[in-house]
């Protein structure tokens, strides 16, 4: 049935020109016909092992047009004969030439086709416009016609209706891929659809044009900050010391090896307005995504409570090792704060005493018998050795007649590790103490002692409150 692979070429010859699309509505019928172009439940999975091959073919000896299908083991591919002057015209957008072309090898099953087709369209033009151009252009009638996603590929998928040698219907699916269409078309004399057409149907859902994904430039793309951990994006705003940052980004174009797997090592880093680093880089390989969804990289930090006011930065690097390629994105943000103090001594820092954890500070601070003391404090002008610090903080409460109430040498100790140390790098401490219910009336002193083991320095600090 030689005209049967003929006529759809002839077809699509007309010229094209794509430059003032007006969205009209799809032409043709409108209802889906799931009975005629089916696309759930085709096989059984034992079925398609025993009875589909994955093809994968590579036209015009392009990797970027390399594709796969699942067609019948009985069923041979051959490439289709194109002109040097049919393939501009294609990639100008003016008409679709052939990729390939799949047939039966026995004779009882001659009176079937399939095609795949490319054409290149400007992104701006909408997959169903151009859907309807081509089904107004073409001597076909349209006999039903769905919109879908199949394996994760938008598509427009139309049966179509010609007179050859007696009636050919024709399941038309397209779907777009950049700024490249393509259509698997599967042809069968009339009689001979309802046996055929859940093999067409296989082919236009596992249609998947690779090529167009591995000559993609592989990038980063999408980067947002986030409310929350896999929330909704972030206002535009600044952040302040403290507060956590969300964020997403993908990751497109990156090459797949023999197994379709990716090799993606990706290196993430945050800076401050000096250029220092807030933590250790980040290491780590992207995996592919759900149901062949591009993979998502997150990265989520807190800003310290030291963190100085400026312009912040979040670096990102990636080394696609199939493509032996690198990209590198860099996002700026702006942290607001107040002004930081640069310690150059061992000291206390704004010392503060109050009735309960977190409560508001009181100066003087005045309690009863029986309640509870809170002190919060900063600590600062640490020394390190590499990464740590070594600080011991004991606390002495004094009584009006000079009688210990309260004492611990070793109230904390502070033996932490520290990426980030800039300048103005300061600890936070807080402890409290239940006063005895005959706590005598007076002035009482709280007294913290902090030792720098790695300096060999110790500060003193003294805060008075008074039991009424």
């Amino acid at each position: 049935m030689k005209n049967l692979g003929s006529y759809f070429t002839v077809l699509f010859v007309a010229l094209l020109t794509f430059v003032s699309f007006s969205g009209n509505e799809p032409v043709g019928a409108q209802e889906k016909s799931e009975s005629m172009l089916p696309v759930a439940d085709l096989y059984k999975p034992d079925e398609i092992k025993e009875a589909f091959d994955r093809q994968k073919i590579t036209p015009f000896d392009d990797p970027k047009f390399y594709f796969e299908i699942l067609v019948p083991k009985n069923w041979d591919s051959r490439p289709h004969s194109v002109s040097k002057q049919d393939f501009e015209e294609a990639q100008a957008g003016k008409a679709m030439v052939g990729m390939a072309v799949f047939t039966p090898n026995s004779e009882n099953e001659k009176d079937m086709i399939i095609n795949v087709y490319f054409m290149r369209v400007p992104t701006r033009v909408q997959l169903a416009d151009w859907m309807d151009i081509i089904l107004k252009n073409m001597d076909c009638r349209v006999l039903a016609r769905q919109r879908g996603e199949y394996n994760e590929r938008v598509v427009e998928d139309a049966l179509l209706e010609k007179d050859v040698e007696g009636h050919v219907l024709t399941r038309f699916t397209a779907s777009r891929h950049g700024d490249y269409i393509f259509v698997v078309s599967g042809s069968a004399a009339e009689e001979q659809y309802p046996k055929c057409k859940s093999i067409f149907g296989m082919a236009a859902v596992t249609f998947n044009p690779v090529g167009m994904a591995l000559n993609a430039p592989f990038q980063i793309t999408d980067f947002k900050f986030l409310e929350s951990k896999g929330g909704p994006e972030r206002a535009q705003g600044n952040f302040k010391p403290k507060d956590k940052l969300y964020t997403t980004f993908e990751f497109t174009g990156f090459g797949l090896d023999q197994q379709g797997q990716p090799h993606v090592l990706v290196e993430m880093t945050a800076s401050d307005s000096e250029g220092i680093q807030l933590f250790k880089p980040i290491k780590d390989e992207i995996r592919l995504g759900a149901k062949g969804k591009n993979p998502l990289g997150y990265l989520n930090l807190e800003l310290p409570a030291y963190a100085k006011a400026g312009k912040y930065g979040i670096r990102i690097k990636a080394h696609d090792a199939v493509k032996n390629v690198d990209y590198e994105l860099a996002k700026l943000f702006d942290v607001d704060g107040p002004p930081t103090v640069v310690s150059k001594q061992l000291e206390f820092r704004d010392c503060l005493l109050s009735t309960s954890k977190d409560g508001p500070p009181v100066k003087p601070l005045a309690v009863k018998p029986g309640d509870k003391v809170h002190s919060s404090s900063k600590i600062a002008g640490m020394q390190f050795r590499e990464d740590k610090i070594d600080v011991q903080i004991s606390l002495q409460v004094v009584g009006p007649l000079g009688e210990i109430i309260y004492e611990k040498p070793d109230l904390i100790t502070l033996k932490d590790s520290y990426f980030y140390r800039p300048p103005t790098f300061f600890g936070e401490i807080s402890a409290w103490i239940g006063l005895p219910s005959a706590a005598s009336q007076g002035k009482y002193i709280w007294k913290y002692k902090m030792t720098d083991r790695v300096a060999n320095t110790t500060t003193n600090y003294e805060e008075e409150f008074e039991v009424k």
